[in-house]
């Protein structure tokens, strides 16, 4: 039982990781795709 929960602790650390880095994606595309709809509105003006 030990050994499932030291693996279970393990996969919880990596899954609370990848929630961060995808926060930091998500972040990003947010800005992508304001810079984009910026860019788009100045071309049409």
């Amino acid at each position: 039982m030990d050994e499932f929960d030291k693996l279970m602790s393990e996969f919880e650390e990596k899954m609370d990781g990848f929630e961060d880095t995808y926060a930091e994606y998500e972040a990003e595309m947010n800005t992508y795709t304001r810079v984009m709809e910026t860019i788009s509105i100045t071309a049409e003006s």
